[in-house]
């Protein structure tokens, strides 16, 4: 068993921060004022009560202009998150920054302003104004860690508070990183990662890049279409999800969990619809197993424009996919080619009996610091211009090229793209995925090695619960000559075949008969590469 490896030193430079150091910055709460706040009424015209209104919330930083629609933080167990503001909920709102009045015809029809109560039909009509558009500060995401970005030219870091940049961020909180040496920022993303056991150095270097991706994204570096990054084990804890929870840490984050279910309420599309009007910028399609076919998904991740997330009651808010990054974990998804030429899939193996290190648990306590390994290699990167790879093997150009180039040049790891095709491949062909399956299962009962035939085959997909693609009903010669049709599928006219780190080799023996001439058997060795 291979020792673990040394633990890096991480200490944090004093006074080595990204330009001045962040002070916080406190955010702004809203207060109730003296002043009166007048609804139309007499004189008083829709929009001038409007934008009598939203000027006097919008420095409070309390309601967001987002896609259509007024948003709020909301903080509740699950985190900070935005919501969708209701007609009901925006008269109590307003309360908080004044005096609701009205024109009313008082003594002899004198006009006079008398305190009133903001009508439904007034909040309907007040929300859907230009002022509202105009005058409430924009919002894209919320995050939990400073933010990267290049302005003018310059880089800057953006600290706790409102920034307009980038759509608008919200940054809640998170304290400066320090500049790490380039070296020791290599080292430091390499630590996160050499405790896994990736399938090929090539899963190794979208794990990597799934490290990277996200300052790229938020900061706007990357401003063009980015893939799903899809983490699939062979066996069950083997460390996908606990990857993906590295990532978010990483970037202080958690993810938001959209969880496969059926069409109707409730559904996988209703979840993630949820989950982009939340503004995170970590969603994750946690555990699938099985066919995913979702147009909905697919149509987000090749969306230019603007998205609409629409969730029961609550109204449709159009969502920009650019401030996003998608997550899944698997132990052995099936997806439709389209969507798995927008994946980045990294393969992971289960390390039997391995004493793991709490490479999460450090990663928190020094959070920071390996943000700032993360922002060295960005910087390293920008100082170099901006440079891309001529790599053409994903969909993704823009994403696929610049991360490559700083996965090779600045991380000197192996090609983004190596071993990825094959990856694809198995994922959006079922014959493949049940193929793969297959292998796992005789793994798990230390089969390797062992010659198997259809009727054993078959009886292995019974007692593991693998569906066999096309076998219509239950019955055993079916089921059989279905296997026999797979398995000829594969080989074509060779006699071996790999899936995933296990190679099949196929063998023909005559086999005598009770009746009649002898048969030709074929058997099925699998063995791990």
């Amino acid at each position: 068993m291979k020792p673990p490896p040394p633990k890096p030193k991480i200490g944090i430079p004093d006074g080595e921060c990204y330009g001045p150091p962040i002070e916080p910055v406190a955010m702004p709460q809203a207060v109730t004022g003296n002043c009166f706040l007048i609804l139309p009424s007499g004189g008083v015209s829709i929009s001038e009560s409007a934008h009598e209104i939203f000027e006097r919330i919008a420095p409070s930083r309390t309601l967001f202009y987002r896609g259509g629609a007024l948003t709020e933080l909301v903080t509740d167990g699950g985190g900070a998150r935005l919501d969708i503001v209701r007609p009901d909920a925006f008269r109590s709102r307003v309360e908080r920054f004044g005096q609701v009045m009205a024109w009313r015809s008082g003594a002899n029809a004198e006009p006079v302003l008398s305190p009133t109560r903001m009508s439904g039909e007034q909040a309907k009509a007040l929300m859907a104004t230009r002022e509202a558009r105009e005058i409430l500060p924009a919002i894209s995401t919320v995050v939990n860690c400073p933010v990267f970005i290049e302005a003018g030219g310059k880089t800057e870091m953006l600290g706790r508070g409102y920034h307009p940049h980038n759509g608008g961020l919200l940054i809640l909180k998170g304290d400066p990183p320090p500049r790490v040496p380039i070296a020791g920022a290599v080292q430091g993303l390499f630590w996160l990662l050499d405790e896994f056991h990736f399938l090929t150095p090539g899963d190794q270097s979208r794990a990597l890049a799934a490290l990277i991706t996200p300052a790229l994204r938020i900061g706007g570096f990357l401003t063009s279409r980015i893939p799903i990054d899809i983490g699939e084990a062979d066996k069950s804890q083997s460390g996908k999800g606990f990857r993906n929870d590295l990532t978010c840490a990483l970037y202080n984050e958690t993810s938001y969990f959209v969880t496969a279910r059926n069409g109707g309420v409730g559904s996988t599309d209703e979840s993630f619809a949820a989950a982009l009007i939340a503004g995170r910028p970590f969603i994750c399609l946690d555990n699938f197993r099985g066919r995913l076919d979702s147009q909905n998904l697919e149509a987000f991740l090749t969306c230019n424009g603007l998205f609409p997330a629409r969730v029961p009651h609550r109204g449709e808010v159009q969502i920009d996919p650019r401030h996003f990054i998608l997550q899944m974990t698997s132990n052995g998804v099936e997806t439709t080619r389209d969507l798995a030429n927008r994946a980045s899939i990294c393969r992971i193996l289960k390390r039997e009996g391995y004493n793991y290190r709490d490479t999460l648990g450090e990663l928190k306590r020094r959070q920071p610091y390996f943000l700032g390994c993360v922002f060295s290699v960005v910087t390293a990167w920008l100082a170099a211009g901006k440079p891309r790879t001529g790599e053409t093997r994903h969909d993704f150009r823009d994403w696929c090229q610049t991360l490559d180039w700083i996965i090779q040049n600045i991380l000197k790891a192996a090609p983004l793209m190596d071993g990825h095709e094959g990856a694809q491949e198995r994922v959006s062909n079922p014959a493949r995925t049940w193929l793969r399956a297959v292998a796992l299962a005789l793994d798990t009962e230390n089969r390797l090695a062992v010659a198997v035939v259809a009727r054993q085959v078959v009886e292995l997909c019974e007692i593991h619960g693998i569906p066999i693609p096309g076998l219509k009903g239950a019955d055993d010669d079916a089921a059989m000559r279905k296997v026999g049709i797979l398995m000829g599928n594969h080989f074509g006219k060779g006699q071996s075949v790999e899936v995933d780190g296990y190679r099949v080799d196929r063998a023909t023996t005559l086999q005598k008969r009770t009746a009649g001439g002898p048969m030709d058997v074929k058997s099925y060795t699998f063995t791990r590469l």
